[in-house]
């Protein structure tokens, strides 16, 4: 695979046991198919809020199957609402021709059965749309109404098939048709359920079939307009009933053919459907007779016309869109003859005034009139609208109720979204982070302080040339320092704003960016003052401007790009006062001249200078738009005419074809900007909807381009919207580590610098020094790989998804540090992985936990506490088993506690285990053993035969001692009531004996013997003792008297009790003092 064009594998996922650091996420200028992260003025990469609400040049309308259909010539496709508006400016639905109604012409000039062309007509039956494909030089017909995206046709007319789409294939016939970009939209479709009519405009023709067409290719049965199929002249024979001139409507009104030839200036009308060819009409409206063709011929009247475009009716009214006099004409029956004046006109305040306007009556070049419901809905083109009457009109002139394409009257930009979005913009980021943008169809710059974080809505600082964003009017408050007319570029100089003001002939300076809104500019050039907007005002000259489209500073120097005079003009500096000359001209001898490549095209002539002027601070780059070329010169001219260096996009400096050669990575079509970061060049290759780069300025011509930004492949030229498309881009910078590029989906995207998706990856832990470093980058295309930070004796190579490195032999922690560089030699930052080094075997020990930790249980489910350690890697895993040979164990997971089942029968169990590191290194054996014990616990109460048993009732003394027998070692507990009142262990010889430590009260007690084994067992017994104080003395357990004592005989017996105490007291003192001697001794002695 050729390493320029694979897209790296996807990288492993990381152990869950070690955690590398240094990783970042950064994407790239690829070498194609660069993806953007990040927009501004889009909800989405997606969506184009003005191409999906606004709309450019609509030429038709049909309603159909409860849906409006709306014929957009600029979107190469018909854009349709479910039902009819009731509110202006309303989103579309969804879209024919096109894969969605944010996209347009997306595969231009291409022909499929769903891709469509510009759209000149649409008409349908109950069940049928059928559309008038102007740009493929066909028909297609839906057999059922679309209800979504992108339909398939079922038929096409005028081609073989549905991947041809050229003019009069095979030679004109009765099957071909054949229409030319724009000449004010020749070309009309129509039925009448039964018949099928097409205005074949530029055949000069309308063909007749006599059933709607089943079959691809289906020959027309009748021709009007020429004498024959295979003739297609204008006005065979000169203009008479029967000759035709570009015919752009038709229709049958009452049994009527009427037809709109429109460059005949004239109406023919057919009293009934002729069928037969080169029948001539039987009427004109228009022209005083059959052999006139001029345009308002007698001058402008109710029954004059200039350039006719669509007709309709409504309940046996005929409407006239006359298109050059911007109205529309309303006869409240067809006219018999050429005397009769329409009965209403709109668009206009009377039948003798032709003014285009922009307002809620005017127009500007209507195409078609339709009416829904009584409503009409004018196909307003010029003024990219669909204006809408509630009701039919009963005066002239009448207000429209409803605009669709804007959000209201007084707007005529083509793609309009509204307030919050852009139209048309070009940015520019000052050096101190201002984002200036010159919103050009909207009148207005806009100014963010900073970058913007919100996509959308826009929401500026500071707004130039409109009060507020909710404006978009022309020169707002008239003509003044502070208003604008389509400004199309704008740039930072020395601090100061620089903006052209491409329709007011001139360019304004702010001394500094402006921080509120309105702000007026301080000089003004190609003017004599703010007041005045003249094309070459007092005469082409050194201070003169003639539609600037750029200015831009080099240095100290500024220079305008005068494009309708056909140069560039150096200032030396920037100007400070109005109207002010400048130095040098570039691409015309002097200052007088405007001749398009004056003197031949060559290596000093220029064209159309239609985008931003280039350099990086030495070497100067125009786009020479028209030659479809960039011009490089090595300095900034300092004398007129001067020759450029080096071309790109030619051959040579006298070639000026369109992608030369073919669409290439060294072609260029209609270049609408340069720009350079100060190393690298990207130029603006507006018609292929891209931005090619070249990692340095280029020295060569027709050098090729190291990456292209916008298509998938350098031979591409999509138009679309998507994060990896653009359409028509207007501008390209560079800003802190990123690529801004502006284009006509009215948006700003945003490419970071350095790869994609950048990673690197090594094992966790590594017993060897030889190991593998695991790479990962969109869009790399070299590497730079080191085990140094600084990345000292490392060396940039062919980008690769691994390479091999050796560490040194000293066990720790091992890092790499790698960079990526992308197809425009951006290098991304430093990423880090580690690794260690570990060749020592782990240590750990075990024991048992639960349910008891003193080497006993009575349950086969323990828990095994697990200490491992490894200070360098580690523990990874670890081996148990029951078995010391470890037979059937598996690997797991290292935890710190293991439950485990012992095997079953009493007795000492063993279990064994093994460790092992991240590296890979195992430990040795350990061991942990625990004696299972389930036997039921023995415990018995044994009181002697001393204590006194009435009705198994213990007869004992206030300090009872109670007695028994049990298993050794375990525990036994005296309860009363729940309360423990002692505890006391079974000894070796298998006793146990507990005596209170407080006196009991006379009485009867109910206590509750407990006693608990080492392995857990449990076993309990109750016994019940009567306290006597007075007669068990000091509770050791005596046989009782078996007759009744009497009082003296209890007397004596206490008297001697009390005398035995004392004695006893007496001897313990006496020890004590014997104690005491002793101690004193030894310590004399020593």
């Amino acid at each position: 695979m050729n390493l320029l064009h694979k897209k790296v594998l996807q990288v492993i996922l990381f152990s869950l046991l070690f955690s590398f650091g240094g990783l970042t996420s950064v994407r790239a200028i690829d070498y194609t198919d660069t993806s953007a992260i990040s927009i501004i003025g889009q909800p989405d990469f997606l969506t184009n809020v003005g191409r999906n609400k606004g709309m450019n040049s609509p030429t038709s309308i049909e309603y159909a199957g409860g849906k409006l259909f709306i014929g957009i010539y600029g979107h190469c496709g018909i854009h349709v609402l479910n039902s009819l508006p009731t509110s202006s400016h309303p989103f579309f639905d969804f879209a024919i021709g096109e894969p969605n109604v944010n996209t347009s012409c997306t595969l231009f000039n291409i022909a499929t059965s769903q891709n469509t062309g510009e759209i000149l007509g649409i008409t349908s039956t109950a069940t049928k749309l059928i559309v008038l494909d102007g740009g493929h030089n066909r028909a297609l017909i839906y057999n059922t109404i679309p209800t979504s995206d992108n339909p398939v046709a079922d038929v096409v007319i005028g081609q073989p098939n549905f991947t041809t789409g050229t003019a009069n294939t095979g030679g004109i016939s009765a099957s071909t048709l054949s229409y030319v970009s724009n000449p004010l939209f020749t070309g009309d479709i129509y039925t009448d359920g039964t018949k099928l009519y097409i205005a074949d405009g530029n055949n000069n023709r309308v063909l007749i079939w006599n059933t709607i067409p089943t079959l691809n290719n289906t020959p027309a049965d009748v021709v009007l307009g020429q004498p024959n199929f295979t003739t297609g002249t204008i006005n065979t024979g000169g203009v008479s009933a029967s000759s035709m001139k570009n015919p752009r409507g038709v229709i049958v009104i009452n049994g009527k053919l009427v037809v709109s030839d429109g460059s005949n200036n004239r109406i023919l009308i057919w009293n009934s459907v002729p069928t037969v060819s080169s029948t001539p009409a039987d009427v004109v409206i228009g022209q005083p007779d059959f052999i006139s063709s001029t345009g308002n011929n007698g001058g402008i009247a109710g029954n004059r016309l200039y350039s006719p475009s669509k007709i309709t009716s409504y309940n046996g009214k005929m409407l006239v869109s006359d298109l050059g006099n911007n109205r529309v004409l309303i006869w409240n029956s067809v006219p018999a003859d050429a005397t009769v004046s329409a009965d209403l006109v709109l668009g206009q305040p009377d039948f003798v005034t032709s003014a285009t306007g922009t307002t809620q009556n005017g127009l500007y070049y209507p195409l078609t009139a339709e009416v829904v419901g009584g409503k009409i809905y004018i196909a307003d083109s010029y003024n990219h609208r669909v204006v809408v009457h509630n009701s039919f009109p009963t005066s002239n002139n009448a207000n429209a109720n409803l605009v669709l394409g804007h959000a209201d009257f007084v707007r005529r930009n083509y793609n309009d979204g509204g307030d919050y979005i852009f139209n048309a913009p070009y940015h520019h980021i000052a050096a101190d982070g201002k984002f200036l943008v010159a919103d050009g169809f909207n009148h207005r710059i806009l100014i963010w302080n900073s970058i913007p974080t919100t996509k959308y809505p826009l929401n500026p600082d500071v707004v130039i040339g409109q009060p507020n964003m909710n404006s978009a009017v022309v020169n707002y408050g008239g003509r003044s320092s502070s208003s604008l007319n389509v400004p199309y570029n704008i740039n930072s100089c020395n601090g100061k704003m620089v903006v052209a003001d491409y329709s007011n002939h001139r360019v304004l300076i702010w001394n500094s960016i402006p921080t509120s809104n309105l702000q007026g500019a301080d000089v003004v050039i190609g003017q004599p003052d703010f007041a005045s907007a003249t094309a070459n005002n007092g005469g082409r000259s050194a201070k003169s401007l003639n539609a600037p489209f750029a200015v831009n500073c080099i240095g100290s120097k500024m220079l305008i790009s005068d494009t309708g005079n056909k140069r560039v003009l150096v200032f030396n500096s920037i100007p400070t006062t109005d109207f002010k000359e400048a130095d040098v001209v570039i691409g015309q001898p002097d200052f007088i001249s405007a001749t398009s490549n004056n003197g031949g095209i060559s290596n000093k002539s220029l064209t159309n200078i239609y985008g931003q002027i280039g350099s990086n601070g030495t070497n100067l780059m125009i786009p020479d738009s028209n030659n479809n070329r960039v011009l490089i010169f090595n300095t900034v001219p300092t004398t007129n005419f001067k020759e450029a260096d080096v071309v790109i996009g030619q051959p040579d400096f006298v070639t000026a074809t369109a992608n030369n050669g073919g669409r290439s990575n060294k072609s260029i079509n209609a270049p609408r900007g340069a720009y350079s970061d100060g190393q690298r060049l990207f130029v603006v290759d507006g018609a292929n909807h891209r931005v090619l780069g070249w990692n340095s300025i280029p020295t060569s011509n027709f050098q090729e381009a190291d990456f292209v930004i916008g298509q998938p492949d350098f031979t591409s030229a999509e138009e679309n919207i998507s994060a990896t498309k653009l359409y028509k881009p207007m501008a390209v910078s560079t800003y802190n580590g990123k690529v801004y590029v502006s284009d006509e989906n009215n948006r700003i995207t945003i490419f970071p610098f350095g790869a994609q998706n950048e990673e690197v990856e090594i094992p966790g832990a590594t017993t060897t020094t030889n190991i593998t470093v695991d790479l990962s980058a969109d869009g790399a295309k070299e590497m730079l790989v080191s085990q140094r930070s600084d990345f000292v004796g490392a060396s940039w190579e062919t980008y690769d998804t691994s390479k091999d490195i050796t560490i040194s032999s000293t066990e720790g922690t091992k890092t790499v540090y790698v960079k990526y560089k992308d197809y425009a030699d951006y290098e991304g930052s430093v990423l880090s992985a580690s690794t260690v080094y570990d060749i020592s075997s782990p240590v750990a020990n075990m024991y048992f936990l639960s349910p008891t930790s003193n080497g006993y249980t009575n349950s086969v489910n323990v828990q095994i506490a697990m200490n491992g350690n490894d200070p360098l890697s580690g523990l990874s895993k670890m081996l148990v088993s029951a078995d010391s040979s470890f037979s059937g164990a598996v690997w797991e997971t290292y935890s710190n506690l293991k439950s485990w089942v012992l095997t079953s029968g009493d007795g000492v169990k063993t279990v064994y285990a093994k460790f092992k590191d991240v590296a890979g290194n195992v430990s040795g054996v350990y061991s942990a053993n625990i004696t299972l014990d389930t036997a039921e616990a023995d415990l018995t109460i044994d009181m002697g035969d001393d204590v006194k048993v009435v009705e198994d009732k213990y007869y004992v003394g206030v300090l009872p001692t109670l007695s028994g027998t049990g298993e050794i070692g375990s525990e036994v507990t005296i309860k009363l009531g729940g309360e423990v009142l002692g505890t006391t262990i079974v000894g070796e010889d298998g006793t146990w004996s507990w005596t209170a430590t407080e006196a009991f009260e006379d009485g009867e007690y109910a206590l509750l013997i407990e006693l608990t084994d080492e392995a857990g067992n449990k076993a309990s017994e109750g016994m019940t003792i009567v306290v006597e104080g007075e007669s068990q003395g000091n509770g050791t357990p005596q046989k009782p008297n078996d007759s009744e004592d009497t009082d003296d005989k209890t007397t004596n017996e206490k008297e001697g009790i009390t005398a035995l105490g004392y004695v006893g007291i007496g001897v313990g003192l006496f020890l004590l003092f014997l104690i005491f001697l002793f101690f004193k001794k030894r310590k004399t002695q020593s």
